[in-house]
């Protein structure tokens, strides 16, 4: 038998955990269910196969049939999700696979059919109509959806496996990664303000005022703050403009008479 890592890497990994009771109970009992293989290459029972070798164990295999490596692939992640209790990122990654293959499968099925007489037939399209595959083996809400498709995008490697183990919930991935995004969004808008400003020629006021009402750019977080710190998340409102220090909106020079009214927010 031999193991193709590609096979191999589709499988999600048993926590150390979870491979210490199988290699338990394996040692215990034997290894009753079959390693299967396809054309010599496994693809069920990578991790039995390896405590078999291990402690020189006996085993059965058995072979299945496949037209091709991405019917392989489909069942494969089929077989893996009806088998363990997953976290929901590591089902998203298994049905966005099957998704992948069967857009695959369809583009090859589209292929087949150019220069014929025929296009594909309706069960054909049927089957390769990867949304309504997808959302019906996930079970999920449309918006739960789109947003693992977010998390699957932009989330780092780090974040990933955090969430293959349940530390982190797809949700609050997402979360983290929009609270960064408008974070990012603001700080280009006021860089983009602050040039302005310096470059731009404002409009100063003639003549000197009784009253004025004045609403500074507070800076709401702190002076020891800058625009990086910023939370989309943690407040309802934001500033979309630079904000300044109390000294600094000390230092304004307001148009005022000796005795004028500043009305301040």
């Amino acid at each position: 038998m031999n193991i193709k890592k590609e096979f191999k890497d589709l499988i999600p990994p048993l926590t150390t955990e979870e491979f210490k009771q199988l290699e338990n109970n394996c040692l215990e009992e034997g290894i009753r269910e079959k390693i299967l293989t396809w054309n010599g290459f496994i693809i069920d029972g990578h991790n039995r196969f390896e405590i078999a070798t291990r402690w020189n164990l006996e085993y059965e295999t058995a072979s299945k049939y496949f037209d091709s490596e991405e019917d392989v692939k489909i069942w494969m992640a089929n077989n893996q999700l009806g088998r363990r209790n997953l976290m929901d990122f590591v089902k998203g990654e298994l049905y966005f696979i099957i998704e992948e293959l069967e857009k695959e499968k369809g583009k090859q099925n589209i292929s087949a059919n150019k220069g014929g007489t025929s296009s594909l037939s309706t069960i054909d399209k049927e089957a390769h109509n990867t949304q309504k595959i997808v959302s019906e083996k996930l079970g999920w809400s449309t918006g739960k959806k789109a947003m693992f498709d977010v998390v699957k995008k932009k989330a780092p490697e780090e974040v990933k496996a955090k969430l293959r183990t349940g530390e982190v919930s797809i949700n609050a991935a997402y979360k983290e990664i929009k609270k960064e995004e408008k974070k990012a969004e603001r700080i280009d808008l006021i860089k983009k303000q602050i040039e302005e400003i310096e470059q731009g020629e404002l409009p100063e006021l003639e003549g000197l005022f009784d009253v004025v009402s004045v609403d500074p750019p507070w800076n709401y977080e702190g002076e020891s703050k800058n625009i990086t710190s910023f939370d989309a998340v943690g407040r309802r409102v934001s500033n979309p403009y630079p904000e300044m220090t109390t000294d600094e909106i000390k230092k304004i020079k307001l148009p005022l008479m000796d005795d004028a009214v500043v009305l301040l927010w």
